[in-house]
């Protein structure tokens, strides 16, 4: 999956302890809405497991998820 990162911000948690995990490393996906208008800045937990690459990929997107 892509992410558009001007967007949201992508974090990759323990799903126990909310605490950051490092890249490659599997946790919970949470996404925070940057650009909403007229909207609060939401911090969504998906309960999907799952692990970040910020590396470019072949399609040319970033922050692979």
């Amino acid at each position: 999956m892509h992410i558009q990162e001007d967007h949201f911000l992508v974090e990759c948690v323990n799903p126990d302890t909310l605490d950051p995990i490092r890249e490659g490393q599997q946790g919970e996906l949470l996404f925070t809405t940057l650009t909403k208008q007229a909207m609060p800045v939401l911090r969504y937990r998906t309960r999907d497991i799952a692990s970040l690459d910020h590396r470019p990929c072949p399609a040319g997107g970033r922050a692979s998820a």
